[in-house]
């Protein structure tokens, strides 16, 4: 699986920018004696200058590493930013890491869905860390799985439903953490790994023209991990680092400002393209998911055209009205009788088969 994966209205941008930990309320954790200090996740590249993005608790003397990550580069996957952060105990045992999101796909067609990382099927959270578990932690062992509705309510948000003509399409949220076990260096170790991810599926009808398609893209919010020597995971003391992430102000206020130009001109050129990504995870699943609730001439023909560039076909205006889809060619006609003659022969009339008709001109 390697590095580097909404999808739909303003909720869903903004809330695919944090961590998952932080989307969930505090919890009642058991007291702990460890000794407690601030660290600084920053912005290293982000805006004009370096700006401290977010702030967590973690134990006294460990070293920390990364920030947030901004992907520019054409290569890079997913474009946008995330967070990307280590804390370390100096033997490298203890270690406390917020993950990066990851964007994967899959579809009936064979292609890519969209713009994705990973050209997998996953439909959950569990699915999601077996595989990240497959490629990050290799050899590790998976000793247990649980579900976190806790997680998954505080993105209860972001589920919605789209049916228009010929196309169904569903986001939901699903949250799980596992526990892993593996070898380093000699000592064993206990790694637990907390993530939400986003999944939408869609379908498209072939209308009788084409076969029906099915769409699936998933990506992960940021997630938390914590690693001990085996025997000495504390789950509570992890939940209490987890919920001790606060974003900056100063650093929201930017990315929310960034967002919203990003959204302003992606808004404008979904005009007349469905891979549009929106922010940080905007992509072809962000349209066929984007609520729909203003849908205009211009949606309605973007979609139709990326429906034609899949089956190969064109629409065409008839002479009393009313529209046909044709296989794509460069003329058509409609004879006298009734009937659609198409081709691709230059300059072709009816008249050269003894016929008469009107030429249909292309629906825009």
């Amino acid at each position: 699986m390697s590095s580097g994966f909404i999808v739909s209205a303003a909720s869903i941008i903004g809330a695919a920018l944090l961590p998952a930990f932080l989307l969930t309320p505090a919890a009642n954790a058991a007291p702990n004696t460890w000794q407690m200090a601030s660290a600084q996740i920053i912005d290293q590249t982000g805006f004009e200058q370096p700006m401290v993005a977010a702030t967590i608790m973690v134990p006294a003397g460990m070293n920390t590493t990364g920030g947030v990550r901004w992907r520019n580069q054409p290569n890079d996957c997913p474009q946008g930013h995330t967070f990307d952060w280590q804390a370390a105990s100096p033997d490298q045992l203890w270690t406390i890491s917020i993950i990066p999101s990851e964007r994967w796909g899959a579809s009936s067609t064979g292609q890519p869905a969209g713009v994705v990382c990973n050209v997998i099927e996953v439909r959950s959270a569990k699915g999601f860390l077996q595989e990240w578990v497959k490629y990050y932690r290799s050899g590790a062992r998976i000793l247990d799985y649980r579900d976190r509705p806790d997680l998954e309510q505080s993105t209860a948000q972001l589920n919605h439903q789209t049916n228009l003509s010929g196309m169904r399409s569903s986001t939901r949220t699903d949250a799980g953490e596992v526990l892993i076990a593996y070898n380093l260096n000699g000592q064993e170790l206990r790694e637990a790994i907390a993530a939400v991810v986003v999944i939408t599926e869609s379908a498209f009808s072939g209308m009788g023209v084409g076969p029906d398609m099915t769409f699936l893209q998933g990506f992960n919010l940021p997630a938390f991990a914590m690693r001990a020597p085996a025997g000495s995971l504390n789950f509570a003391m992890m939940e209490k680092i987890r919920q001790s992430i606060k974003l900056a102000p100063e650093w929201s206020a930017r990315i929310n400002q960034h967002n919203q130009v990003m959204s302003r001109q992606n808004l404008n050129h979904s005009k007349k393209m469905h891979d549009i990504r929106m922010g940080h995870q905007r992509d072809m699943s962000a349209i066929l998911t984007k609520g729909h609730n203003d849908r205009s001439a211009a949606m309605d023909r973007s979609h139709r055209e990326f429906i034609e560039s899949i089956r190969g076909t064109e629409t065409w205006n008839l002479p009393g009205g009313g529209t046909t889809e044709l296989a794509d060619s460069n003329n058509a006609w409609q004879l006298n009788n009734g009937t659609i003659v198409t081709t691709d022969r230059p300059g072709w009339q009816p008249s050269d088969a003894g016929l008469s008709g009107t030429q249909l001109q292309r629906t825009r």
